[in-house]
């Protein structure tokens, strides 16, 4: 087990490397001068305009600015964003290691109710379709996944919003103030996901509960309840947790559009903004912060699989 998380933990810090390698050679593929930018349509000062790109290492070669990009984020020295008083003779921006520390907690508000949501619902639901397949209530919950399963995150959101925010005047969109405030945007995160994850459910536990030990139990006039929610969820548990780590990915993306939508300032409209600025120390930050956190859920998602499913211990040194 040692081993295999010693691989897994070299295997993410290569991952960062290479997307932080990939990331910092396409920004500087793209056309223009990105601080030159700033004081569009004016053109800058000299000295300011020579003081900004030593700053950020303009005028050295591309694989040089790579590897001292390198060499600071692994010394926790993740640089500066681009000052947004330009004009006003600001040369530094804020330090990106403080607005992702900042906006952080933020995202982990959403995240974390998010993920819960996908496995409690997600879980519990597709059981249900499995077990009770021929009934309304399973028929019901499968034909209701199904049908809201193709709703955009975008579109999702936007209706949310406009609805219960804007028209009934339900609840007030003015950040993350209160519970109520949590409702839409973790709905909007959650729901696609979770209507995935119950038809995985379903087919999943419908496999399950056709296995022999199942029968087994049967035969021995161990209740119905017990067998479905303790024995076979805890069987159809460790691939479910893997599929929800797979969509951690889609989570992410989710956040940049929920945050974006309902004004929030967490590590997603971070995202979204560094794109659109343009701003390479606080892009790269956010990619390689969104990619750590994939990375470790990947890890976690081993370890509850390692627990959960006894016949991958006996492999537990191979990946």
């Amino acid at each position: 087990m040692g081993g295999f998380v010693v691989r897994r933990v070299a295997r993410g810090a290569l991952t960062l490397v290479l997307l932080a390698l990939l990331v910092h050679g396409g920004l500087a593929l793209l056309p223009g001068d990105p601080i030159r930018a700033l004081f569009a349509p004016l053109d800058p000062d000299p000295e300011i305009y020579q003081a900004l790109r030593d700053q950020y290492h303009l005028d050295e070669r591309w694989i040089v600015q790579f590897l001292i990009y390198l060499k600071d984020m692994f010394t926790g020295d993740w640089g500066h964003s681009f000052p947004t008083n330009i004009r006003g003779g600001a040369l530094r921006g804020a330090p990106v290691m403080d607005i992702v520390k900042a906006a952080g907690p933020t995202s982990l508000r959403l995240i974390v109710p998010s993920v819960v949501v996908q496995l409690i619902a997600g879980a519990a639901l597709g059981t249900i379709a499995a077990v009770y397949r021929g009934r309304i209530g399973g028929r019901a919950v499968y034909v209701a996944a199904v049908a809201l399963l193709g709703i955009p995150v975008i579109a999702l959101a936007y209706s949310l919003q406009t609805t219960f925010a804007w028209k009934l005047g339900w609840v007030t969109m003015t950040g993350l103030t209160g519970w109520p405030t949590y409702v839409l945007p973790v709905i909007s995160m959650s729901l696609t996901t979770t209507c995935l994850l119950i038809l995985f459910a379903r087919s999943r536990m419908r496999d399950v509960l056709r296995q022999p030990f199942i029968k087994t139990a049967t035969s021995l006039g161990i209740r119905k309840r017990r067998i479905v929610w303790i024995h076979a969820m805890k069987v159809s548990m460790a691939s479910f947790i893997t599929l929800i780590v797979a969509n951690i990915g889609q989570l992410i993306t989710s956040l940049i559009i929920v945050e974006t939508i309902y004004s929030i300032p967490g590590l997603g409209h971070l995202l979204y903004t560094a794109i659109y600025d343009r701003d390479r120390a606080l892009l790269l930050a956010m990619l390689v912060v969104s990619t750590g956190f994939v990375v470790v859920a990947n890890m976690l998602a081993d370890a509850a699989h390692f627990v959960l499913d006894p016949r991958t211990r006996t492999g537990d040194g191979q990946d």
